[in-house]
């Protein structure tokens, strides 16, 4: 049973980490350049406060749950975020796509 989890853990980082520097790229170029510094000490902080939040709740979650009720429920959290992430990404795609074709003349 272990090399199953050790297979999904392994497949859940590979992919995370493809998220994550795009998602990065696209936050800080989303923010209004006049703004931007303040945007991403804000981005930077919540992060900071995030962490030691996450580590308490999975300590809190381990404590009363079982290793693979923990792990499945993170997976689920991991890849329901990525998801979520690539389908608005191709919905903002589509959304640019169809204004460039309205504004090039035919």
């Amino acid at each position: 049973a272990w090399e199953f989890a050790f297979a999904v853990l392994a497949l859940a980082g590979f992919f995370t980490s493809i998220v994550n520097a795009p998602m990065q790229s696209l936050v800080t170029l989303r923010i209004p350049r006049e703004v931007r510094t303040q945007g991403m000490a804000a981005f930077a902080v919540f992060q900071c406060i995030g962490s030691p939040i996450g580590l308490l709740l999975a300590g809190w979650a381990l404590a009363r749950y079982d290793t693979h009720s923990v792990l499945a429920v993170v997976l689920a959290l991991v890849t329901i975020a990525a998801a979520t992430f690539v389908g608005a990404s191709f919905v903002e795609r589509a959304t640019l796509r169809a204004a460039a074709s309205l504004d090039s003349p035919a």
